[in-house]
């Protein structure tokens, strides 16, 4: 069983094995922490692009609608925008808080079916 090293100071002295094992904790630790970020990232980006779809099928205030009575036009307005709204929130969320438990879940599965298959 090699040691654990946490700190520099446990680095003087330490056998080579021990500071191979340190090395690769570290990196794998790194991998893991850029995979998370990049999940974060992608989470928002994807939220943020879900919002200007919701924005972009808002119906044009002055545009023709048809047979739509104004009201009906007003409430599908104000329904994608509440949408769009809630798309921002969320991304917002993701940037601040990273995935939820079960988003979080679902990567750790993925991940570890990659490194599997690798």
């Amino acid at each position: 069983m090699t040691a654990t090293i946490e700190t520099s100071r446990e680095l003087i002295g330490a056998s080579t094995d021990d500071l191979a094992d340190a090395l690769a904790q570290r990196i794998e630790l790194l991998d893991s922490q850029h995979l998370f970020d990049a999940y974060a990232a992608a989470t928002a980006r994807y939220w943020r692009r879900r919002a200007a779809a919701f924005e972009a099928a808002r119906p044009a205030r002055d545009g023709f609608h048809g047979r739509s009575a104004p009201a009906e036009v007003n409430a599908r307005w104000e329904r994608l925008t509440a949408t769009a709204r809630a798309c921002r929130n969320r991304a917002l969320y993701a940037e601040m808080y990273g995935p939820t438990e079960s988003e979080l879940a679902l990567f750790v599965s993925v991940a570890a079916a990659i490194v599997a298959a690798a």
